[in-house]
């Protein structure tokens, strides 16, 4: 016997067990991946950094840094629902 995704009204619940741990277990986050977004400022996207290494080791530092904001389009398509 199988049990098909779960969902709600068309939409897909998924399940996330390290939310147990961190003790929102008992909470439902609902994103709209369509109201949200992320808007990244002028060339500030995927800027790639290379600081100096300690001069008594041999390793290679690199570093990949994004400055944006979140912008969303419709504030009540997104929300957490908590189960007392």
């Amino acid at each position: 016997m199988s049990v098909a995704d779960t969902s709600f009204k068309g939409m897909t619940i998924n399940y996330d067990p390290t939310l147990d741990d961190e003790g929102e277990g008992k909470c439902l986050y609902i994103i709209d991946t369509a109201a949200i977004y992320p808007m990244y400022m002028d060339s500030e996207r995927q800027k790639r950094h290379s600081p100096a290494r300690p001069h008594n080791k041999y390793v290679l530092y690199r570093a990949v840094t994004d400055v944006l904001g979140l912008v969303c389009r419709q504030r009540n398509t997104s929300g957490k629902l908590s189960i007392a």
